[in-house]
Formats: C-alpha cells, structure tokens, sequence
C-alpha cells in the first residue's frame, strides 16, 4: 500500500539520496562538491577558518544528505557534467598529440581523467565562493589568497585550475565580443573586445560561477547571450582568478624539477595515484630556468589549450608527449593586430554618433537597419523619411537637395 511504500522509502531515505548523488557525481569528486555547496553559504567571517579546516586534508564523502543539499549538488552537477564534455571535445581538438596517433575519433577520456577535470571545475566554484561572494574579500590580494587558497595544493593541481580558467575565458569571449562589436552604447563607451584572460570585463563575468556560465554557453542567439551578459556599463573585476594568479608568479616552490628527481611538494590536496599531471606539468616548464606557481605566458596557455596536465600518463605515453619538447608559439601579426584596432576604433566613431542621436541597439558596419531609434523615430540618415517631410518635395519627385543625397548615397 501507499503508506507502506512511503514509510519504507522514509526509512531508507538518507541510503537513497547518498547512493543516488554517488551515482551522479561519483566518489572520486563528490568530496569537492559538499566544499563547493558548503563555500556557497558562509559568512565573511569564516572564510578564513574555513579554507584552513577544509584543505588541508581532503574529507571523506559524508554518509547523510539533506534532500535540499542533494538536490542543490545535483543541479550544480549538470552545470559541471555540461563544460567538462565541452572541455574535453575542445581539449582533444586542440591537441596536436591526438591527431597523430588517434583514429578520427579519439578514445574517451578515462573515468580518472573525467574525475580530475571535473575536481578542477569544482576547485573554480570554491575559489568563487571564497573570494568574490562578499565585498571585503574581494579587496584580498595575491599574497592572501596565496596563504589561503593555493598553497594546499600541488602546482600541477593549481594548473589544472588555470586550465579550467583559460577555457572558460575563451567560452566566454566570443559573446561578450559580439556585444563589443554591434552594441550602440557599448560602442560609444568605447569598450574594447576582450583578446584574453587579462580583460577585467570577462574576470567580472567569470566571478558570476559556473552556473551562469552554463546558461552563457547554452544560450543559442545574440539575443539570449545578450541578455546574460549586458549591462549598459559592463562591470570590471581587479581581483578574481587571472589576477591572483599572475601576481602569484613571485611564488617559487623549492624544489629540482628533473624528471628523474621526483619530489613531493608542499602540499597535495588530492593525492593522485596516476603521475601523468605531475610529469606533464615538469614537462611542460621544462624550457624554464625558474619554476613559478602560475605561467602567465602565452606560452604555457597553449599547452592549458589541450589540457596537458589533465591526462593520465598511459595516455600522454599514447601519444607520445614526454618524447618531445614542447611547441613554440606563433604570435600574431603585428599587422593583424593594428588592422583589427583600426577597425575598433572605426566602429566606435560611428556608433557614438549613432548614440548621440538616438540610436541604441544592434550595430553593424554597412548595415545600420537594425539599430532602433528612442520613442520610435526611424534613423536621422533615414533619406527617404526626411524627404517624406521636406516641404520642396513634391510627392515621387525629389528636390533638388534632396536629388543630390540620393546621388551621393548610390
């Protein structure tokens, strides 16, 4: 019967939601998102405390969940379970290793290699909730977030977060440029595109967590993303991830970074069974004379690009990583970079003259139709509105101003 049904779910309720969540996120990360959904309601006084009682020993997975905890985790999830998928197509792409020795499609990634991408996408979220959710601790520096945040894990764990990081921003980017580039008001403003992580416009949009950026990559139209992304003056972050990170670049760990000299450093939060991600990131800073927590560089965001320290070394081994040096960037044309400037520039004259009358809206270069005009007026440059008003036209037939901006114009 009903009740019976209902008395033997509530006696078995805490097993069901344990097991379920398990099922969802799998042990090898949930641990990351009981802290993600606990960083998510604290005070500002005990953030200190609390990257101190949480890091430094990672915490088993709890036996009991509230059905509002569980079903919370669970939503979050799918934000994370949606960018790692995103993540590891991109990844793979980018990778010229998988090209030559992968089949058209490349093997999945292995369940250890899901677990770690998605540990770090969790990491983010922490990281957010930390240092963005209250006003005070967003005025924390590098120095503090270093003592509270990175130093309990090991540099390749903290690059496996930058990595995270420079996907989103480039995920990010594309839509915030779209806005740049066809916004009447944003072009008037003159608000540059975003080129790279640097852009306190994309920190500011990346501090919203990864729940909002979720919605930002499912959004399939320029209206919709706009609608995520505007604001009439885009806010700016000075202090998330990419800051802290490149301020961090004074940081040195004490250790010989030979491959065949393999030493623990300060901290490991997660202790990685598998040696790939430490042996791709001593690969990876193989080429510098110093070893610094975060490499700012162009540099080291192409290797982020494919995700190196990311992959278990059967799977670096596969395609053959650590037999060769790392790749040389190619840097753009200066040529390309002052051509795309020029045309910035180009297109903020035109939609400030565009704003100071009356325009707001969509804007594009040779096609001003879409741009709409206050209380419903049709464009100043409209010509044949004016000439409908011109007291010298006569019907069809065209003054003799008139005759001459349609000569003008074709």
């Amino acid at each position: 019967s009903c009740p019976t049904l209902y008395s033997s779910y509530k006696a078995a309720e805490k097993i069901i939601i344990a097991q379920a969540l398990s099922n969802q996120i799998g042990n090898g990360v949930l641990p990351e998102a009981v802290i993600a959904l606990s960083s998510s309601r604290l005070t500002f006084i005990e953030l200190e405390s609390f990257t101190a009682t949480n890091f430094q020993k990672r915490q088993p997975v709890p036996e009991v969940y509230t059905f509002t905890d569980a079903l919370l985790m669970s939503q979050f999830h799918s934000s994370v379970d949606f960018l790692t998928k995103d993540f590891v197509q991109k990844a793979l792409a980018a990778s010229r290793f998988v090209e030559s020795v992968e089949s058209a499609v490349p093997a999945p990634p292995t369940t250890t290699e899901i677990d770690r991408i998605q540990r770090a996408f969790y990491m983010f979220e922490i990281y957010r909730n930390i240092f963005t959710r209250h006003y005070f601790n967003r005025q924390w520096g590098s120095g503090a977030q270093q003592g509270m945040f990175f130093q309990y894990f090991s540099v390749w764990q903290n690059e496996q977060l930058a990595c995270v990081h420079d996907y989103l921003v480039q995920l990010i980017i594309p839509a915030f440029n779209e806005i740049a580039a066809h916004d009447v008001l944003w072009g008037s403003t003159n608000i540059e595109y975003a080129t790279g992580p640097n852009s306190q416009h994309i920190q500011a949009i990346l501090s919203r967590g990864l729940a909002h950026l979720h919605k930002i990559a499912m959004a399939d139209s320029y209206v919709a993303r706009r609608k995520l992304i505007y604001k009439p003056h885009p806010p700016q972050c000075e202090l998330f991830l990419f800051p802290a990170m490149f301020f961090s670049q004074s940081v040195f760990y004490p250790f010989d970074i030979k491959f065949e000299e393999r030493i623990v450093l300060k901290r490991v939060f997660f202790i990685d069974e598998d040696s790939g991600p430490e042996y791709a990131w001593r690969w990876g800073r193989s080429y510098e004379e110093n070893v610094l927590l975060f490499d700012a560089t162009p540099q080291a965001r192409k290797l982020r690009k494919w995700a190196y320290v990311m992959w278990d070394r059967s799977t670096l081994d596969r395609w053959g990583v650590l037999a060769r040096w790392p790749d040389t960037l190619v840097n753009p044309s200066r040529e390309e970079e002052e051509k795309k400037n020029a045309e910035m520039r180009s297109s903020w004259k035109r939609r400030e003259i565009i704003y100071v009358a009356g325009g707001y809206g969509w804007w594009e270069a040779g096609d001003e139709g879409r741009v709409e005009w206050l209380k419903g007026k049709s464009s100043p440059w409209d010509d044949e509105a004016k000439r409908r008003e011109c007291d010298l036209c006569i019907g069809t037939v065209r003054c003799a101003p008139h005759r001459l901006v349609l000569k003008i114009k074709n």
